[in-house]
């Protein structure tokens, strides 16, 4: 239950922002159809991925690594808009207009990972997976606060540490994509005795390795790609520059000359 209200949370706080993004009419309109198009396809993918756990697909195809291969499908979702000229001008402006504030406070809903801190306590999944995963995410999501109140509130963090504060947040989530299989039957099985990773491969976990992880690798990939648009060096300075990047490329934009006519 704990993975599906994280999903709603995630997927609802995209909506509102883009619908921020639009009443203050920062995006044109073949933007939003773009957006919308990403924003369905991701959905879609969400709903095909619990319906094939629902149906135990994971659980049957493990030898196979299947839910590695599910990991992928966000990203090649987004690659392929990237690859698009006009989908990654549209992307592109959505991601500058997001308060870098905003891509950063969304990753404290992975506290949530203390409910398999929970269920590692309870013997329900294995200590090899957990430890090395869920209590680094764990202490990730807290970590969030102080970052925020170091960089927006006191301002004296600048843009590399947040960059680096980024990275290690997604690749956080890379081990998992090996130690998932180490309890499960397969050609890289380890553990045979103890609680087996099975519960991550069931509706609704697997949805944190074929749609979560992936999707909060994408964000803090946004963040990145802001932040290194941005000339700001200081915390102050990035409060300014998430704010006024894109307005100042708007403003830049209208003040050039029209083409002369032929």
């Amino acid at each position: 239950m704990g993975t599906i209200l994280v999903v709603v949370f995630v997927m609802a706080g995209m909506a509102y922002t883009a619908l921020r993004i639009v009443r203050e009419e920062k995006v044109s309109e073949s933007d939003r159809k773009m957006f919308i198009a990403y924003f369905l396809s991701l959905s879609a993918w969400a709903l095909l991925s619990s319906l094939l756990a629902i149906r135990n697909f994971y659980v049957e195809t493990s030898r196979l690594f299947t839910m590695d291969l599910g990991t992928f499908v966000p990203f090649v979702i987004t690659g392929g808009f990237l690859m698009n000229k006009k989908a990654r001008s549209s992307l592109s402006g959505w991601v500058l207009n997001v308060p870098l504030r905003q891509l950063t406070w969304v990753h404290v809903i992975r506290v949530a990972a203390i409910g398999t801190i929970l269920k590692m306590w309870k013997g329900l999944i294995p200590a090899h997976f957990i430890v090395p995963v869920g209590i680094p995410d764990f202490l990730f999501g807290l970590s969030v606060p102080l970052m925020v109140w170091l960089v927006f509130k006191k301002r004296v963090i600048g843009k590399g540490v947040l960059i680096s504060w980024n990275a290690i947040g997604a690749l956080l989530f890379f081990p998992s994509m090996v130690l998932l299989y180490l309890s499960m039957p397969g050609p890289i099985q380890v553990f045979t005795d103890g609680p087996s990773t099975l519960e991550v491969f069931q509706f609704p976990m697997a949805l944190v390795p074929t749609f979560l992880a992936p999707l909060f690798i994408i964000i803090h990939s946004a963040a990145i790609f802001q932040l290194s648009r941005s000339p700001a060096l200081s915390g102050e300075e990035l409060l300014k520059e998430g704010r006024s990047i894109m307005n100042t490329k708007k403003e830049t934009k209208e003040s050039e000359p029209p083409p002369k006519p032929a």
